[in-house]
């Protein structure tokens, strides 16, 4: 729809004109949202300093389109450029949209887990501790932004080695996701899969093994056979095999994901390339 309007209204208002600048920015929301963020990055980043320029920074409009692009940017791996634009933007939206507007709570989240995937877990996890008792006041611990936020929160915990922390925010989050969410929500489902690699990393891969057994047919079924999450699965799936010690089959798991990874990801993503590095080790000691 879009692609024909706006033409149009660039052609009968001008490329400045205020309708035309809000139709890109609904233009961009749905490409993010279908296209993933590759597909909307590169309009945001033409469209915001036009609206900048005719709205102003402090427009509504113009904060949400800023505060999309920065999202956009840490997610296509800018972490850096995310961070930098989240540290300008979130002081505007607290003053402009108060302290409890979503808008400005979500941007808070995504500070938190851009900062601990940029390897700073600390202040991830210190920014997780100030976001989630506003987050309970201003939208109550049931609501989807919170639920998401501890759910990242925990998997922080996880990646640095606080895994008693990790195990009790899993064990208070997943029955909050199954009941408001269901149990085949992908936030409950990616909820699911980080907690199913606890067991491994405090000792006990036979337990992770059979979580991510149980974990697969869901993924499938609600992500798809060829989503990055059901093929993250199955990679651990064959790790846990192979550290248990049957190398045979965790060798004919690995070259089954390897390839389907291959195929659905494409051969220089991380996880096909770390997948065939994996296998070659193990046909090795064969």
């Amino acid at each position: 729809m879009y692609e024909q309007l706006i033409p149009d209204l660039e052609r009968e208002l001008g490329a400045g004109d205020p309708e035309t600048l809000l139709s890109r920015k609904n233009q961009a929301e749905i490409l993010s949202e279908t296209r993933g963020p590759e597909g909307a990055h590169a309009a945001l980043e033409s469209l915001v300093p036009d609206m900048i320029r005719v709205l102003g920074a402090e427009d509504v409009d113009t904060l949400e389109a800023r505060s999309l692009l920065a999202d956009l940017t840490g997610r296509t791996g800018d972490l850096e450029g995310a961070l930098a634009a989240y540290a300008e933007l979130l002081p505007e939206l607290g003053t402009i949209l108060g302290p409890d507007d979503i808008d400005t709570l979500e941007a808070r989240n995504a500070q938190a887990d851009f900062t601990a995937a940029s390897g700073d877990l600390d202040t991830g996890l210190q920014l997780y501790a100030d976001l989630l008792p506003d987050l309970h006041r201003a939208l109550g611990a049931q609501h989807l932004t919170t639920l998401v936020a501890r759910n990242i929160q925990a998997r922080i915990a996880c990646d640095h080695g606080r895994l008693e922390l990790a195990a009790q925010l899993y064990s208070d989050l997943l029955p909050d996701l199954t009941q408001t969410l269901g149990e085949y929500h992908r936030e409950t489902l990616i909820a699911r899969f980080n907690y199913a690699d606890l067991p491994a990393a405090a000792g006990d891969p036979r337990t992770s093994l059979r979580l991510f057994e149980e974990l697969v047919p869901a993924l499938e079924d609600q992500l798809g056979a060829d989503a990055l999450e059901t093929l993250q699965a199955r990679d651990r799936i064959a790790q846990y095999t192979h550290d248990l010690g049957d190398l045979p089959e965790a060798i004919r798991l690995m070259a089954s994901v390897a390839d389907d990874m291959q195929r659905a990801l494409g051969p220089q993503h991380p996880e096909s390339r770390q997948a065939r590095t994996l296998l070659h080790q193990w046909r090795t000691l064969a």
